[in-house]
C-alpha cells in the first residue's frame, strides 16, 4: 500500500505551535511551523475533530499557547484565553528512582561494568562474540509493600494514607524495585565491579508541573519535577533504603557500598557500614542482623535521597482524566473540558478509546442482526 492509496498523512519536522478555534471555541485546525522555515507559519485544517497526543510535556504547553489554561500562564505568555483551566500543566507526576550501587565479588564477564569503565568495547565484544551484550543485565525485578512492622514505625499520617489507598489493595506495591549487575555511574574514578538496587516510589503523593514560558515553541518550559514536596515520600523512600540496603548485605557477591553513592553515616554509627558489615562475609547469610538506625543516620540518608534522586521518565498527570473540579483537563471520553472538538490522548489511551468504539460498535451490529 503507497501513500497516494491511503488517507493517512504524516508531515515530519515541523513543531505544533497551537491549536486553531472559532469563535464558538470549537478546534477548527492547528498551527505548525517547520524546522527548515520558521518564519512562515502553516495552518493545518480539521474537518472533524483535532487530538493532541504530544505527551505530558507537549499536550500542556500546546493547550496553553492555544489559549487553554490558568488565567496567571496565559497572562505571563501574552496569549488571550479561549478557555480558563488551571488545571493544564499541573499535576505532574514520576517514579522518583535511585540506583543504590554496591561492590561485587564477581567477575567481569558477569556485568555491563566493562563496557562503562572502557575496558571492554562494544566492537570489540561484537567481533568476540561475547555474550555480555546478550543482556540488559538486570536480573529481577519486584513489588515491594510493608509488613505489620514497617506500618507500625510510620507516622501516624503515612499510617492514614496508607489505610486509605494501599490496605485493602493487595496488589498494589509501595515501591518498585530491580537488581542489576551494573553500576548505573561515572566509572572514570570508581572503575570495578557492581550490583545496583534500583528502588522507585510506585505511587508518591508529590506533584510537580509543566507550563510553557512563551509562546515560541522554541523556548524551554517551566518545570517542576516535584519530588519529595511531600513529607510522607520521603518517609516511605527511607523506609525503601533500609528494605534494599538488607537484600544487598545477604548477597553471596555483597563486598560493602561504593560509598560516593551512599549515605555518609556518622563514624562509628550501628548503621555505618564498617559497624553494620563487620559480620558479613563471616556468618551464614540468614545469621546476618538487621542495621539500627537512629535519628542521624535517617537524616544521613534524606540528605542522600535529595542529592541523587532521580527520574524514570514515566512522566503523567498534566493533562489528567478526572473530573474538572477534581483537578481534570480531559474528560472521560478525552474531550478537554471548556471547548469543542478537541481531544487530549496519549497513544496507549488513544488506542483503548478506539478500541473500544470498535467493540461497541460490533456490540451493536450483532443485536440488530448485523455481521
Amino acid at each position: 500500500m503507497d501513500a497516494a492509496s491511503t488517507s493517512l498523512q504524516l508531515l515530519t519536522d515541523h513543531d505544533v505551535v497551537r491549536v486553531l478555534f472559532d469563535t464558538s471555541k470549537k478546534a477548527t485546525g492547528v498551527e505548525v511551523l517547520s524546522r527548515h522555515n520558521p518564519s512562515t507559519p502553516i495552518t493545518i485544517t480539521a474537518q472533524k475533530l483535532v487530538v493532541l497526543s504530544a505527551g505530558a510535556f507537549g499536550s500542556p504547553l500546546i493547550l496553553e499557547r492555544s489559549g487553554v489554561g490558568s488565567q496567571e500562564v496565559l497572562s505571563k505568555i501574552g496569549v488571550e484565553p479561549v478557555y480558563i483551566n488551571q488545571n493544564v500543566g499541573n499535576n505532574y507526576q514520576d517514579h522518583p528512582l535511585i540506583a543504590w550501587p554496591y561492590i561485587s565479588s564477581a567477575g567481569p564477564e558477569t556485568s555491563l561494568d566493562c563496557l562503562l569503565n572502557c575496558s571492554l568495547a562494544v566492537p570489540d565484544a561484537l567481533a568476540k562474540e561475547n555474550n555480555i551484550l546478550s543482556s540488559n543485565h538486570i536480573e529481577g525485578i519486584g513489588k515491594i509493600r510493608p509488613n505489620a512492622t514497617d506500618l507500625a514505625n510510620f507516622s501516624p499520617k503515612l499510617q492514614e494514607l496508607w489505610a486509605r489507598d494501599f490496605a485493602d489493595k493487595a496488589d498494589k506495591p509501595a515501591a518498585l524495585a530491580l537488581l542489576a549487575s551494573i553500576h548505573f555511574g561515572d566509572h572514570k574514578d570508581t572503575p570495578g565491579q557492581y550490583f545496583s538496587m534500583g528502588t522507585a516510589l510506585a505511587y508518591p503523593y508529590s506533584r510537580g508541573y509543566v507550563h510553557a514560558s512563551s509562546k515560541d515553541v522554541k523556548d524551554a518550559p517551566v518545570f517542576d519535577v516535584g519530588f519529595f514536596k511531600e513529607e510522607v515520600d520521603i518517609e516511605m523512600f527511607v523506609w525503601i533504603y533500609k528494605k534494599q540496603r538488607e537484600v544487598a548485605r545477604r548477597m553471596e557477591r555483597y563486598r560493602g557500598p561504593l560509598k560516593s553513592c551512599n549515605p555518609m553515616f556518622k563514624e562509628g554509627s550501628e548503621a555505618s557500614f564498617e559497624v553494620a558489615d563487620r559480620d558479613v562475609g563471616t556468618v551464614e547469610r540468614g545469621e546476618i542482623r538487621d542495621v539500627k538506625y537512629g535519628k542521624e543516620d535517617d537524616e544521613a540518608i534524606v540528605e542522600c535521597l535529595r542529592g541523587r534522586v532521580e527520574t524514570m521518565w514515566h512522566s503523567l498527570g498534566t493533562c489528567a482524566m478526572k473530573l474538572l473540579n477534581e483537578g481534570g483537563v480531559v474528560d472521560g471520553e478525552l474531550n478537554v473540558y471548556g471547548v469543542e472538538g478537541l481531544k487530549v490522548a496519549g497513544m496507549f489511551e488513544f488506542v483503548l478509546k478506539t478500541l473500544e468504539t470498535n467493540i461497541v460498535r460490533f456490540v451493536d451490529r450483532a443485536k440488530n442482526g448485523g455481521s
